[in-house]
């Protein structure tokens, strides 16, 4: 799906995801992307390396430990997230939705948009989430 929809434009599906994840998160070390995209080390190093050659990332050493590789998207590299990121978006949708009639689709996103409307007081940071015990078991506690 995602390849698909990189046809064209001189990009794996890993490369993408690498522009996309720096995204989130500016500017962030080598070991850091590997994690976030479940790669090892070396095959983050080879993905930098090639983005870095197109010009659409800068590796930068780290001030605080000069070892780690920080990696920032450039003008360029952002630029391209931002066309590709709605080319992708709709070929997931289509996939995701194609086993309903247009018509099918419609009233679906209405209807998911209202529940997630009628919900979006849940939707905060934190909501949901169990309070932490003080590191006590209930027996423990008398």
């Amino acid at each position: 799906m995602v390849a698909e929809a990189l046809a064209g434009e001189d990009l794996t599906p890993l490369q993408y995801a690498m522009l996309a994840n720096l995204n989130d998160d500016p500017v962030v070390d080598q070991i850091g992307i590997a994690g976030r995209l479940g790669i090892d080390r070396n095959s983050t190093g080879i993905l930098v390396r090639q983005l870095e050659q197109r010009g659409l990332v800068k590796r930068q050493t780290n001030g605080a430990d000069r070892r780690a590789q920080l990696v920032r998207l450039t003008p360029k590299g952002n630029e391209l997230r931002k066309r590709l990121r709605p080319i992708i978006a709709a070929a997931h949708q289509r996939r995701i939705l194609s086993v309903l009639a247009p018509a099918e689709r419609e009233r679906f996103l209405d209807q998911l948009v209202r529940i997630i409307k009628a919900n979006e007081v849940y939707a905060r940071p934190g909501a949901g989430r169990r309070k932490r015990n003080s590191g006590r078991l209930a027996s423990d506690k008398k």
